[in-house]
C-alpha cells in the first residue's frame, strides 16, 4: 500500500473519530444549561497558545472551562430551552494541508443532514464550511454551521449550534463575525508533527 493511501486512510479514520467528538460536544453542550465551569465573556480575545488560534467570542457569551483540553467552548443566550453555543475542537493526530479535502469528506454527522457545503478560506487557509440540521432522538431540534481546516498538521472544526430554525433568521451574523475575528497565532519554535 503505498504511503499516500495510508495517509489518506489515516485522515478518514481522524475524520470518523471528529464526527463521534462533535455528537458528544453538541449533546454535552446543548444540555448544559446554566452549569458549572463557565467564565463570562468580556469580548476579549481569546487565545490558545498550545494550538496557535484566536478569535473574539461573541460579548456576553461564557466560556466552557470544563470541556477536554483541545476543545474550546462559549455558551450563549439559551433559546427555546437549548444554549447556543461554539465550540473550536484541534484534532491532534497529524494531518497534512493537502488532506483537508478527504478530512472534510470523512466528517460523517450522526443523525445529520448536511447542506451548502463549500470551499471557503480560514485566516487565508483553505477550509470547507456547511450547514448541518441534527435531529437527536430525545434532545431538540438543532442546526449547525461549520469550517474545517487544516493548519501547521492539525485539523481544526469550528462549530456553532443553535436550535433549529434560529440560525440563518437571528445567528448567521453571530457566526459570521466570530469566524472573521478567528486568527492563526504565529508557529511555535518547533512545528507539530
Amino acid at each position: 500500500m503505498s504511503q499516500k493511501l495510508r495517509n489518506l486512510r489515516h485522515s478518514i479514520k481522524i475524520a470518523k473519530v471528529a464526527a463521534r467528538v462533535i455528537l458528544a460536544a453538541f449533546l454535552a453542550l446543548s444540555i448544559t444549561g446554566i452549569a458549572e465551569g463557565r467564565q463570562p465573556s468580556g469580548a476579549k480575545m481569546y487565545r490558545s497558545a498550545e494550538y496557535r488560534y484566536k478569535f473574539l467570542p461573541p460579548a456576553g457569551w461564557m466560556r466552557k472551562t470544563d470541556m477536554p483540553k483541545q476543545t474550546t467552548a462559549y455558551l450563549g443566550p439559551e433559546e427555546n430551552d437549548f444554549v447556543v453555543n461554539l465550540t473550536v475542537t484541534v484534532y491532534t493526530a497529524p494531518v497534512k494541508d493537502s488532506d483537508l479535502e478527504q478530512f472534510a469528506n470523512g466528517l460523517k454527522i450522526d443523525h445529520g443532514v448536511v447542506s451548502e457545503r463549500v470551499q471557503t478560506k480560514l485566516d487565508g487557509h483553505a477550509a470547507y464550511t456547511w450547514r448541518t440540521k441534527l435531529t437527536i432522538p430525545g434532545h431538540p431540534a438543532a442546526e449547525n454551521r461549520q469550517v474545517v481546516c487544516v493548519y501547521n498538521h492539525r485539523a481544526y472544526e469550528l462549530t456553532m449550534t443553535t436550535p433549529l430554525g434560529l440560525m440563518k433568521a437571528k445567528y448567521d451574523s453571530v457566526f459570521a463575525k466570530w469566524i472573521a475575528s478567528f486568527g492563526w497565532l504565529p508557529p511555535s519554535a518547533a512545528p507539530y508533527k
